[in-house]
């Protein structure tokens, strides 16, 4: 590893700032090398080495063949509507026949999948581009974005579905968005702890994070502080670990993914 250090890697996300906020700001001491990235790429690197533990889409600790563990405690969840996972389009969704999905998702895509599956027993096509609402639905029926980007859709123009609480319709269970893996044999001591001093320290500092968020995507502070307090949680309790397993048992039923799924924390 260089210089020694754990190179964590982040997305910066909103839904991601009460865990790494403290950490950016030097309100929780630590030696951790900080990378951001988007959560498909920090997947990707994390695969490959590039990092040591990273906030990772879910559906990638399903295909990382026993490769990492799961620091316990922490998630990104929400229970029924999360305001950042949307299917936007002109469409009624049993008329969408063509999708156009964000590049920087995993999980969000294989959830989408599911909810088709279940609900129409069909998938649309789906083509990966990157997130610019006009230009995917220039090619496609509706459109899939995440993230910051789904604050920026005008809900007046489209009809939009929240995947969260189609999740949440489908199996009356949180969903688990992002888990926050290590690989194997990557020698922590100290590190989960201030991992989890920084959550609750972060969710301390919600009006704060919530004022620089708002300025950042050209919303009211409202909207974050209602985001961050009332649609996402950060726990990895019984009822997360619940819903991710009948998550990654649905994946594998609709052959998403080719593997029963062993869930393994640190």
């Amino acid at each position: 590893m260089k210089n020694n250090k754990i190179r964590f890697g982040y997305h910066d996300f909103l839904n991601s700032r009460p865990l790494i906020y403290p950490l950016l700001t030097g309100r929780v001491s630590h030696s951790f090398e900080l990378i951001s990235d988007t959560p498909a790429r920090l997947a990707d690197m994390l695969k490959h080495g590039e990092i040591d533990m990273g906030i990772i889409p879910s559906i990638e600790y399903a295909r990382s063949n026993g490769s990492y563990l799961l620091i316990p405690h922490i998630s990104i969840s929400s229970e029924g509507r999360v305001d950042s996972v949307l299917l936007a389009g002109m469409k009624k969704f049993e008329d969408i026949k063509v999708v156009a999905v964000d590049s920087g998702s995993r999980t969000s895509v294989v959830l989408l999948r599911i909810i088709f599956m279940d609900r129409l027993g069909r998938e649309p096509e789906m083509i990966s581009m990157e997130p610019d609402l006009e230009k995917m639905m220039d090619r496609a029926d509706a459109a899939l974005i995440i993230g910051d980007n789904a604050f920026k859709i005008d809900r007046s123009r489209f009809n939009t579905y929240d995947l969260g609480e189609e999740w949440y319709k489908l199996t009356a269970t949180p969903f688990v968005h992002a888990v926050l893996s290590v690989r194997q044999g990557v020698g922590l001591t100290n590190e989960p702890e201030l991992l989890w001093r920084a959550k609750e320290i972060g969710f301390s500092m919600i009006d704060e994070i919530a004022a620089e968020g708002a300025e950042r995507l050209g919303v009211t502070p409202d909207i974050c502080r209602d985001y961050l307090r009332n649609k996402i949680t950060y726990d990895f309790g019984s009822k997360e670990l619940d819903s991710l397993r009948r998550f990654y048992s649905m994946a594998k039923g609709y052959s998403l993914i080719e593997d029963d799924v062993e869930i393994r924390f640190l």
